[in-house]
């Protein structure tokens, strides 16, 4: 049992840090003919935290999270 607790910490701790680029990288996928991914991703990113707020790159993470634990 503790081995399993400590798997799902472990997991959502990935999944939190991971998540936004996650999201950058979803919003890169619905674009068509991107060339440079880096500043691509860094424009895509910016524009992402404009238009909403940073809560924004993490929407949808507890599902996310649910679905890992």
């Amino acid at each position: 049992m503790r081995t399993l607790l400590h798997g799902a910490i472990s997991s959502a701790c990935v999944e939190v840090a991971t998540y936004p680029s996650e999201v950058v990288r979803r919003q890169l996928q619905l674009q068509v003919g991107a060339n440079k991914m880096n500043v691509l991703a860094t424009c895509v990113c910016v524009k992402i935290v404009e238009n909403g707020r940073v809560s924004t790159l993490y929407a949808g993470l507890i599902p996310s999270l649910l679905q890992v634990i």
